[in-house]
């Protein structure tokens, strides 16, 4: 990756919607986990592939970011989360 790209700040206008790609354990309650840390939030959560051994999960969670700071909040919330392994 060239230096170019990698000193490149994400430039985005808020509001906006944001996915985040969430890899979970199989028996996670997602939708727990989301009424959690979004609380009364709008969000879209679909379904999208389970692992081919079936103990993986994941979804595609789509909402609306009202700024940056908000959007790397919500990020590391997710993170925070024993049973969700992984996040885009």
């Amino acid at each position: 990756m060239s230096d170019d790209i990698k000193s490149k700040e994400l430039i985005l206008k808020y509001p906006c919607m944001w996915t985040y790609k969430l890899i979970t354990a199989r028996d996670t309650d997602i939708k727990k986990i989301l009424l959690r840390i979004l609380k009364s939030e709008q969000y879209f959560l679909e379904d999208s592939k389970t692992s081919k051994k079936g103990a993986y999960k994941s979804y595609s969670l789509k909402l609306e970011v009202k700024s940056n700071k908000e959007r790397i909040e919500i990020f590391e919330c997710l993170q925070k989360e024993e049973n969700i392994k992984f996040i885009l």
